[in-house]
Order: C-alpha cells, then structure tokens, then sequence
C-alpha cells in the first residue's frame, strides 16, 4: 500500500510540469536540428517534500523535516527524477524525426540559467533542457 501511496504523488507530482507555458519551436528552428548533436542537460535530484501535519505545525524546523523525510522516501524507493525520461523521450523522437544524435551531459548543472546549464553540458550543437521545477506534497 505504501509503494502505490509514494507512486501515486510521484504520477501527481508529473501535473506540475503543466503549468509551464510551453513555447513551441518554429520551423524555421526545428530544420535547424537536422543531423545534428543534442546534448541532454542534467540536474541533482529535486527534494521531494513528505507533507504531513505534525511536520507543518513547526513551521521552518517541520519544513526540513519534511524535505529530509520525502527524500529518504524517493531513496528507499528508488524513485526516478521524471525529467531525465522525459528528455530520454524527446531524444528519441528528434532522433527518429530529425536525425540527431543524443549525446549525455559530462556535468551536472547547480543552477538553470543558460550560461551555468550550457557549461554542464558540452559536446554537442545543441542542449536539451528538462527540469523538474517542483514535487508536489504527498497526503501522507
């Protein structure tokens, strides 16, 4: 019961990425990837936070708490990072559509700003960006 609890925020933690407002590439961009090299870039593990109620009562002190708890949950449970198929996914269908190689990121990125991200991710034409921005509290 508790794997289906935990895999069932991780599946609720997947909306948030909903609300990001997508911009499409033109296609005037995506001709541009043709036979290209794609970097994928890479972050740490976001912090999951394990929101409960007694936690919450402690304000800043129950606000650690709960990070640390959520991720020892994600630990124990070898819950993966959502981005890293998600950007696996887009490799594959630019590879398939626009004959592009996927290359991996050698360095993991500390901040999302373009310059940091670019810097983690060397070796190819482009850099393919997926990041999980926030893990939505579980109802533990």
């Amino acid at each position: 019961m508790f794997r289906i609890t935990i895999a069932a925020a991780v599946v609720l933690s997947l909306g948030a990425c909903t609300t990001v407002k997508h911009a499409p590439i033109s296609q005037d961009s995506l001709s541009k990837l043709e036979g290209k090299s794609i970097v994928s870039a890479r972050y740490g593990q976001p912090d999951f936070t394990a929101f409960t109620a007694g936690k919450a009562a402690f304000a800043m002190l129950g606000a650690a708490a709960m990070v640390s708890e959520g991720n020892a949950i994600v630990k124990e449970n070898g819950i993966e990072d959502p981005a890293s198929a998600i950007s696996a996914g887009l490799q594959s269908k630019l590879a398939s559509l626009k004959n592009t190689t996927a290359v991996n990121a050698s360095g993991v990125a500390a901040k999302d700003d373009v310059a940091t991200v670019v810097a983690a991710s060397p070796g190819g034409d482009y850099v393919l960006d997926v990041k999980t921005l926030i893990e939505l509290p579980s109802a533990a």
